[in-house]
């Protein structure tokens, strides 16, 4: 066995120093990548159950559209009478609980609704789609939204 001198012991000791600082930092590293995922991780899930706590109901679309769709009524005709108002009311809310479909993705949803019905007026009338995202509705295909509310406009000025 050798003996080592003094200068090699302390060149040893000072790449074991150097060493045992590196490998105390990688832990620190690592620890720092490992919170930002799981804060991360964390965020991402609340939103998402946010989202799939505040996705609007059936119901809830079959009013929103209800009320689109009245509200272009009552600027066409201003004297019309309460009582046809409410029969047809109820007739548009029996005609989309039954021509509505829900898709359920958990954080939104997607609303169709069928025109099969509309079909018979105007055979052009493709089928209407939107999201339902945090309590709000977004059309899908604004041009079929657009085609099925200006086939009222041009009904109406052939009347």
């Amino acid at each position: 066995m050798t003996k080592k001198s003094s200068a090699e012991e302390i060149n040893s000791d000072a790449g074991k120093s150097k060493h045992s600082e590196e490998m105390l930092h990688a832990p620190a590293v690592s620890s720092v990548k490992n919170n930002k995922f799981l804060l991360l991780s964390i965020a991402t899930i609340l939103v998402a159950i946010v989202l799939a706590l505040t996705a609007p109901s059936k119901p809830r679309f079959t009013e929103f559209l209800t009320k689109r769709i009245f509200s272009r009524i009552d600027r066409s005709e201003p004297g019309s009478d309460p009582l046809f108002g409410s029969f047809a009311q109820g007739m548009t809310n029996l005609f989309l609980d039954s021509a509505v479909e829900e898709q359920n993705f958990l954080v939104f949803k997607i609303f169709t609704l069928n025109m099969h019905v509309m079909r018979a007026f105007n055979k052009d009338l493709p089928d209407v789609e939107f999201i339902g995202l945090a309590g709000q509705f977004i059309p899908l295909n604004s041009e079929a939204i657009e085609r099925m509310e200006g086939s009222g406009k041009a009904n109406d000025e052939h009347q």
